[in-house]
């Protein structure tokens, strides 16, 4: 998108969304984040500076029944963070990150999970693959021939039961952080420091 300011970006998205999505998203809110430029964000000439921006929309019903839950529970909404950046802000506000460090971040969920490249704090890269908690507990259940609840049971429990099993489960998980972290490298031709 065009480098130019957040609720600008969120307007023209909103009024232009088949051009900049391919796709009419109507009835929709949209937020942007723009993506860690480096020096490749300069524009040749006298283009229009331009920004890697990761684009977020929610449904308009979805959002005003979020808005009318916390009405009815006397809070104050303040905000609505999409989950491609809500564990690289978590990180960034800790005391374990820093500015001067390019870090992997993999947030498991229950049925996918996020993997965010940092640099200097900003995020580069974030991709969302269909591996989760679900997974790792269902696999776990069919291996050991036991019930999903049990399998869970076990992992919170007894972790070191299964151990083996979920490192067998876990590997694909670990295949696509391996080959984000691959694929930042070859890109940005520098080296991911932490996990």
């Amino acid at each position: 998108l065009p480098m130019i300011g957040t609720s600008e970006m969120r307007k023209m998205v909103k009024l232009n969304s088949k051009l900049y999505l391919q796709e009419d998203w109507a009835d929709h809110s949209f937020d942007c984040f723009v993506l860690h430029q480096g020096d490749n964000a300069k524009p040749a000439g006298k283009q229009i500076k331009k920004a890697k921006t990761l684009v977020v929309g929610i449904k308009n019903h979805v959002l005003q029944k979020l808005q009318n839950a916390f009405d009815s529970a006397g809070l104050k909404l303040e905000a609505v963070t999409a989950s491609q950046t809500s564990a690289a802000n978590c990180f960034v506000m800790s005391q374990e990150a820093s500015k001067d460090k390019i870090v992997a971040l993999a947030d498991i969920g229950f049925t996918h999970s996020t993997i965010s490249l940092l640099v200097n704090g900003e995020i580069t890269l974030t991709r969302v693959v269909k591996i989760g908690a679900d997974q790792f507990t269902g696999g776990l259940a069919e291996a050991m021939n036991i019930t999903y609840s049990v399998a869970e049971g076990l992992k919170q429990i007894m972790p070191e039961k299964v151990n083996a099993q979920l490192k067998t489960l876990i590997s694909p998980l670990c295949h696509e952080l391996s080959n984000s972290i691959h694929f930042f490298e070859q890109q940005q031709d520098k080296k991911v420091s932490e996990v």
